[in-house]
């Protein structure tokens, strides 16, 4: 994962020079969430948002397009916290931050050929380094040139820069664990997690932020739910469709359904400008179903209103 801003660099506020504290927002959708936080972003001062925070979402790489499930998510946020921490970098890291680099600088275009890249980046890992992509990259300097020129080798790549290790560690989350905040905002529902006696992986992602100090912000079944506690009318809600969250049409599920009856509303398309001035009536709706995190594993509810609360003045 990397910041939607590529190359980022810590910014001071000018008025007394503190530095800005970074929540860094990691979703487990890849739009709807992504359109709520951009809204609240443009919406910063009237929401009361205190103006030393900085609200960063981070963004997939090639390699975890698709992603949704939460333990694979929260358990590469470890790795990117180590990259920038502390420089430790697999090669699958490595190999998404060439397909990165390629795609901003319109070297490769499109999936098809961004996956004949990946699979011959894997290919120089495996075969020609002996290496495979969960492997932690001793030198990262030298691996990314002897990847670079077997690359070259391999496609006739002329525009690709030789400076390819600055490039690599630019593109690393610039978190700093002493003040910034790793916020992992996800769904509960049955596609998430996969929970039976032998696995609950709900625990092992709780207990995984609680162990690594990030923030994880639960809606139950979906974030569509927080979306719903907006609006006055959420107590007509049927609290038995919207635990199943079953579907009511072909193409939609009950809170998408009843979030349209409100909005205009698709996953990847809706005003979320027009919920910022609801905000409010979100946060205290929240409390009238669960905020807590070890309960919210079976229970209807939200504590996402408990980030706004950290988050505003």
């Amino acid at each position: 994962m990397r910041e939607r801003k590529s190359f980022i660099e810590r910014t001071r506020l000018k008025s007394d020079d503190q530095v800005r504290i970074k929540y860094f927002l990691v979703f487990e959708g890849a739009e709807t969430e992504e359109i709520y936080f951009d809204a609240v972003d443009i919406h910063k001062i009237e929401l009361g948002i205190n103006p030393i925070i900085e609200l960063v979402p981070l963004i997939r790489d090639f390699g975890e397009e698709g992603w949704s499930n939460p333990q694979k998510i929260v358990n590469r946020i470890i790795e990117n916290v180590n990259e920038s921490e502390y420089g430790i970098m697999t090669y699958e890291i490595l190999c998404n931050r060439f397909i990165d680099y390629m795609l901003a600088a319109n070297i490769i275009k499109g999936r098809p050929q961004c996956k004949i890249v990946w699979n011959t980046l894997k290919d120089i890992c495996e075969t020609n380094l002996s290496k495979q992509l969960y492997d932690v990259i001793e030198d990262v300097d030298l691996t990314s040139k002897k990847i670079l020129n077997l690359l070259k080798e391999k496609h006739s790549f002329n525009n690709i820069t030789d400076n390819i290790t600055s490039i690599i560690k630019s593109l690393s989350i610039t978190y700093d664990s002493d003040i910034d905040h790793i916020c992992l905002i996800v769904d509960r529902d049955k596609e998430s997690f996969v929970v039976n006696e032998k696995k609950n992986q709900y625990q092992y992602v709780l207990n995984t932020c609680k162990e690594n100090g990030f923030y994880l912000y639960v809606s139950n079944p979906c974030f569509e739910f927080w979306l719903l506690l907006h609006f006055d009318d959420y107590k007509q809600l049927d609290k038995s469709k919207l635990i199943e969250n079953v579907k009511v049409s072909s193409k939609k599920k009950y809170t998408e359904a009843e979030l349209g009856k409100r909005m205009q509303f698709k996953k990847n398309k809706y005003d979320a400008n027009s919920l910022m001035k609801r905000l409010p009536n979100a946060i205290k709706n929240e409390k009238e179903f669960c905020e807590d995190l070890n309960l919210l594993e079976h229970t209807i509810g939200s504590n996402i209103g408990k980030l706004f609360e950290e988050i505003c003045n």
